[in-house]
């Protein structure tokens, strides 16, 4: 119990008291993202970051770690809340905080009353990483690019299929791609070798791969009666479905099934035709788009559109009902590869000096930059994430209780004349806050009518 000031003397009756509001119970939290301790209208809240920075110039990624330690500070409106990031996974963390509620909800109440339970945890925020992959064609090499062009990783590969389009990532940096037509790796963003899967039947041969939105790995691969596509776990490599063309494709060089972010796949079909596929295989709509000369270099979607490549230095841009289609002439042979990352477009082949060089794109198809590539090669594949996606990595609930409010207590007047009182009062607890102001209020009955008494 503390005690701030026991009384108050009163001189002149008229003038005795003021009347004013000594606390604001505000919100108790207010989400916000921040990096360190700020204080929030009504709770201060407070995370402690550890990251452990020591990086290649690309991790492997895990999912972070993330604690949530006890509170402290605790007062009637205001706490100070505490975690910790004990794996950042190697990737970047984009933003921290926490989340609380009555309950181990997030439901961002207010505290308007003291001795209240609340729970909270800490959280970490990540998107996902912005890379995209490049399979040279001289020398045989896998390349790996941040989104700003730059070189961060490559190894040798072996020979890959003319028609194949055999390169994508997943949203962890992971790599996988087809060799000779008959073998899918998988590697690390270090580029070490985690997954080697033979296709399953020798009279099969894998046309091009790609990384759907939902997570899994697409394999479009001819047979003896036609095409079919393979969704694969991107653990091992192995088929979870099977999905069969319902209509005939092209009979060879069909490139790259892309998937939009319903499931459906776009791809090159029969006579140059552009075709649409549901995620059961069954054909939504076609068109027929012109000669399509470069169809293995891959297609990418993005936005409301999908992108294919008709020849090197000539894009088809389409809505993704495929009602109609726009021809987008590029400044040189840039396009012997094509995939969409980090909402952009990166397009790979030759530069205007002829060199290998590869360009990113914004979404309305305005040039961000060109980068020659560090060999005499070409880039024959490309591959890159889809789109970005978030995750959550979440600490535990913790709970805390606030502490009692402010509590005041009105004693016996004395020294009691005609025109003149000496008040008593006393505040048993502050609530933890500091006190702004103190007094009386006053009345000819239970209402601060602030009257004068003049008998």
């Amino acid at each position: 119990m503390e005690r701030i000031k026991k009384a108050k003397n009163i001189k002149n009756i008229g003038k005795i008291f003021k009347y004013k509001k000594v606390l604001n119970l505000g919100r108790v939290f207010q989400r916000k993202n921040f990096i360190k301790h700020i204080p929030i209208a009504g709770l201060i809240l407070t995370i402690a970051i550890v990251f452990f920075i020591f990086r290649m110039d690309i991790l492997s990624y895990t999912d972070p770690i993330v604690e949530t330690h006890d509170a402290t500070d605790i007062l009637t409106t205001q706490v100070k809340g505490n975690g910790e990031i004990i794996s950042t996974g190697g990737q970047d963390i984009d933003e921290i905080g926490f989340e609380y509620g009555l309950s181990q909800e997030p439901t961002w109440v207010k505290n308007e009353t003291a001795n209240t339970e609340y729970w909270y945890r800490a959280y970490a925020k990540i998107i996902a990483k912005k890379m995209y992959a490049l399979i040279v064609a001289s020398p045989n090499e896998l390349q790996l690019f941040d989104m700003d062009g730059n070189l961060v990783n490559q190894i040798a590969v072996a020979g890959w299929s003319y028609a194949g389009c055999g390169v994508t990532l997943d949203s962890k940096g992971n790599i996988y791609i087809e060799e000779n037509m008959e073998v899918i790796k998988k590697y690390d963003s270090n580029l070490n070798l985690l997954v080697t899967q033979n296709i399953e039947s020798g009279d099969n041969w894998i046309e091009g791969i790609n990384m759907g939105q939902d997570g899994y790995l697409y394999t479009l691969e001819g047979i003896a009666s036609g095409y079919d596509i393979k969704k694969r776990n991107v653990s091992d490599l192995t088929i979870q479905e099977v999905i069969p063309i319902t209509s005939d494709i092209w009979n060879f060089h069909t490139g790259t099934p892309c998937l939009d972010s319903n499931g459906n796949f776009y791809m090159v079909g029969h006579d140059d035709d552009i075709v649409k596929y549901s995620s059961t295989g069954v054909l939504l709509a076609s068109i027929d788009v012109g000669s399509i000369s470069n169809e293995y270099a891959g297609c990418g979607v993005l936005g409301n559109y999908v992108y294919f490549v008709k020849s090197t230095n000539k894009i088809v841009y389409l809505p993704l009902n495929l009602s109609t289609y726009t021809d987008w002439n590029l400044p040189s042979s840039i396009a012997y590869g094509i995939t969409v990352a980090d909402e952009h477009l990166i397009l790979s082949g030759w530069d205007g000096d002829n060199d290998g060089a590869t360009s990113k794109y914004d979404s309305d198809r305005n040039l961000v930059w060109t980068k020659k590539l560090t060999d005499a090669g070409y880039a024959y594949k490309a591959g890159g994430y889809p789109s970005p996606t978030e995750y959550i990595a979440y600490g535990e609930w913790l709970d805390f209780t606030t502490a009692a409010g402010l509590t005041v207590e009105t004693h016996d007047a004395t020294d009691i004349l005609t025109t003149q009182v000496k008040g008593n009062g006393e505040i048993i607890s502050t609530g933890g806050q500091d006190i702004d102001e103190i007094g009386f209020e006053y009345g000819l009955s239970q209402e601060p009518t602030w009257v004068k008494n003049d008998k």
